[in-house]
């Protein structure tokens, strides 16, 4: 299965950055459909953005910027 991760950056050091999973489990097409959540998401990181997201399986991901 895939999971949906989000690359999170801090607001005060955009070059500080990590990845933070946001759901797992679910296929490829649903995962494209769980980004359109991450605005909600991430309010709960509110010192944080979102760059970029990926659907990762393993070490494979497809990423796309934010």
């Amino acid at each position: 299965m895939i999971k949906l991760v989000a690359v999170l950056c801090r607001l005060a050091m955009p070059t500080e950055c990590h990845d933070e999973t946001v759901t797992t489990s679910i296929s490829m097409t649903a995962c494209t459909i769980a980004v359109r959540d991450l605005p909600e998401w991430s309010k709960q990181f509110p010192n944080h953005y979102v760059a970029a997201w990926k659907c990762q399986m393993g070490s494979k991901a497809t990423e796309r910027e934010a």
